[in-house]
């Protein structure tokens, strides 16, 4: 009795696993059929339910004394099961090709955005340094205005055209004091672009900051991006080749391999655990055939002819 019990425990266990596992196969096949279109989806994902049912179904066949029909549906139920297989396949491996290839895309831009910010960097430094170096050779520029040196300048231009002119009491023509006056309109202009230089490096300075922070910013959102699926491969293909850093072609070879054993369990474990939850399904069609016969043998002897009762009595008496 409890080795009974026992058995018909597991065949539930298998019963609800088996369930469990072909809804998720039939999944799979759908998700690898839909890339295609949804009648795709629909079609690839009945090859799961066939294959699943397939050899009960010839089991029945063959109890029946019809093996021939019970080989066909073994072989379709083969087929099937390969058809199922390439869309697990296919469906696994372009699961985990597609978290591989995001994977790397995201990082390849966090490394973009890294290698920005490392040149914003440079060029920040590069601008502070020129600003000090400037600043240092020009220490009076911290105590001028560029508008100031700009209205000397203008002072200095109406000088020196009157010279030309000869309205300041000389004779028309640059001479010494038109020169004179020219030099110095020179050398104001030198301070006017150095005053000029350090606005705009002060102003490069302030506008590469405003976008360097805006770029950590966006570094520290971004973040480095972790793949189970690549760290899966990476860990099977050092496995494999014995190497601490396999080369991109082992590496991918092994997401192969692993997407192909995976395909394997997933297509092959719904079948196995219904096999195991209904292993005489064929027997208890049979024995409820035998039982029905035998309850009709007994409604037959149970409806005999009454006449058959009144000969028999007859019989008794005369025996008496």
């Amino acid at each position: 009795m409890h080795a009974s019990l026992a058995e018909n425990t597991i065949k539930r266990v298998a019963l609800v696993a088996g369930i469990i596992s072909l809804v998720c196969g039939v999944a799979m096949s759908f998700e690898y059929g839909r890339a295609m279109s949804y009648t795709h989806g629909l079609l690839l994902a009945m090859l799961g339910v066939a294959g699943a049912i397939a050899f009960s179904g010839a089991d029945m066949m063959r109890a029946r004394g019809r093996p021939l029909v019970a080989g066909i549906i073994t072989a379709a139920g083969i087929l099937c099961l390969i058809g199922e297989y390439t869309t697990h396949f296919g469906y696994t491996v372009g699961s985990r090709a597609t978290d591989t290839q995001q994977t790397m895309v995201h990082n390849a831009n966090l490394e973009t955005l890294r290698e920005n910010r490392k040149n914003e960097q440079a060029n920040l430094d590069m601008w502070r340094k020129q600003l000090i170096e400037l600043t240092n050779a020009n220490a009076w520029a911290a105590s001028v205005k560029a508008d100031g040196l700009r209205s000397e300048l203008a002072t200095l231009s109406e000088r020196i055209e009157a010279e030309r002119a000869g309205k300041r009491g000389r004779a028309a023509g640059c001479k010494a004091e038109c020169e004179k006056l020219q030099n110095e309109r020179n050398a104001l202009e030198r301070r006017i672009a150095i005053i000029e230089q350090q606005a705009d490096l002060t102003k490069r300075i302030e506008a590469t900051q405003r976008i360097l922070d805006q770029k950590i910013d966006t570094v520290a959102a971004t973040g480095y991006r972790s793949s189970k699926i690549i760290n899966q491969s990476i860990g099977f293909a050092q496995i494999s080749t014995g190497e601490i850093e396999p080369s991109a072609t082992a590496v991918g070879w092994t997401q192969i391999i692993l997407g192909a054993v995976i395909a394997l369990f997933t297509t092959f474990l719904a079948p196995l655990l219904l096999q195991i939850a209904m292993p005489d399904l064929a027997g208890r069609q049979d024995h409820a055939q035998s039982q029905s016969t035998t309850d009709a043998r007994h409604t037959v002897v149970r409806e005999r002819d009454p006449r058959y009762d009144h000969l028999m009595a007859k019989v008794r008496e005369a025996a008496a």
